[in-house]
């Protein structure tokens, strides 16, 4: 029942202000030791991580220091090549091996050190470790900066997997691994062996006179030679008027094949007697990949062109090599001029250089015959040329 209209409506009483005052303190003072345990956890945590890092660094300090120490007291010559092929490290073992501090055989590269005949076989290994993760062996032949030689036993073991740097050079032509290459002086040959270094001695004696006799006999016959085909092509193109009889000008071709056919085998016998002689002087420099396609492109190209053959030189842009230019330029030329002797009419040959690792790859592809497995491993023979694959054949020394 309502009350009257007269009587005031009954309010409740206010909370003393003294209890509310005391409710606010006590909310405070729990905020601020929540605030307080979780300042001192992560006090606590950020502590204890620095410690364990501290720990790890010490322990990572402490390996990295022992590597070391082993490293610098090992009787062999240690060098790790990074993903790109260059040398990372190269131990103290470098002064006593070569002669020559880590630091500078770091910046020439070990290819400088290692003897021209052995250097493929330090490609091979490496090559093979830094893109299969293949580790092999070998021996080698050290050439000291006092022009000795020093044989020893090479080592390369593939290590983790090259993490690629940014720039350089594409990534499926840098190498999937590091390789680390140890390098132990072989002992002594027996005394026995010195029959066997007086034989060796009287074979590069004769080796040598045969290289004087060839040079000799070149130059003989390159004048004649050079005559003969020069006076061929100008009868073959008639340059002082016509001859008249049209077989004149099918003589004059012949002549001029023929001269040029004995003029290439000559240059060839007697690089080859260079090569072997070790007369064949090496001139490591860099050089343009680009500029060296260019010129044999146009050696080559006329001889494609007469053959109807599509010509493709190609290169990574802005290549730069270190190595023998004129080698380089005769290897291509040779593989391309071989290329064109058996490729038919109307077909395509492609030429690439590419950079992997600390060297580079030449390819060569065309769309003949091509060579069976079986006469794969007699490339590169002296003057060996493999079975006519088609008949009559092609004249040539071969791709040695």
């Amino acid at each position: 029942m309502l009350p009257p209209l007269s009587e005031p409506i009954p309010t409740p009483a206010p909370a003393p202000v003294a209890a509310v005052g005391e409710g606010v303190a006590a909310l405070a003072l729990l905020g601020a030791g929540v605030l307080c345990a979780i300042a001192i956890a992560l006090a606590a945590g950020f502590a204890l991580a620095f410690w364990r890092e501290r720990a790890i660094r010490r322990r990572q300090l402490a390996r990295a220091a022992r590597f070391q120490f082993i490293a610098d007291t090992a009787p062999e010559l240690l060098v790790h090549f990074d993903g790109e092929g260059a040398i990372a490290y190269a131990s103290p073992a470098a002064e006593a091996l070569l002669g020559v501090t880590p630091d500078r055989l770091a910046a020439e590269g070990l290819f400088a050190y290692v003897h021209p005949r052995d250097r493929g076989r330090l490609q091979t290994l490496l090559l093979r470790a830094g893109q299969f993760g293949q580790s092999g062996e070998g021996d080698l032949r050290l050439r000291l900066p006092d022009g000795g030689e020093r044989p020893v036993r090479l080592r390369v073991r593939a290590a983790h997997r090259a993490v690629p740097r940014a720039g350089g050079a594409p990534r499926s032509l840098r190498n999937r691994f590091e390789t680390v290459a140890s390098l132990v002086e072989e002992a002594e040959a027996p005394a026995a062996a010195a029959p066997s270094e007086t034989a060796r001695t009287e074979a590069e004696a004769a080796l040598r006179a045969r290289t004087e006799f060839l040079a000799g006999f070149s130059h003989e016959l390159r004048t004649p030679l050079n005559a003969i085909i020069g006076f061929a092509e100008m009868m073959a193109r008639e340059m002082f008027g016509p001859l008249g009889d049209p077989r004149y000008a099918d003589y004059a071709e012949s002549i001029q094949r023929s001269g040029a056919h004995l003029l290439e085998l000559i240059n060839d016998s007697l690089d080859m007697a260079k090569i072997e002689s070790g007369k064949w002087p090496l001139a490591p420099a860099a050089f343009a990949v680009d500029g060296l396609m260019g010129e044999v492109r146009e050696i080559v190209g006329l001889a494609a062109q007469r053959k109807g053959l599509a010509l493709r030189l190609g290169a990574e842009p802005g290549l730069t090599l270190h190595a023998d230019r004129r080698a380089v330029k005769q290897i291509l030329i040779n593989l391309l001029s071989n290329a064109v002797k058996f490729t038919p009419e109307g077909g395509r040959i492609e030429a690439v250089i590419a950079r992997i690792g600390a060297g580079a790859v030449i390819a060569v592809r065309d769309t003949g015959a091509g060579i069976p497995p079986e006469g794969l491993a007699r490339l590169g023979r002296p003057f060996e040329q493999l079975a006519p694959v088609s008949p009559g054949g092609e004249p040539g020394t071969g791709l040695g």
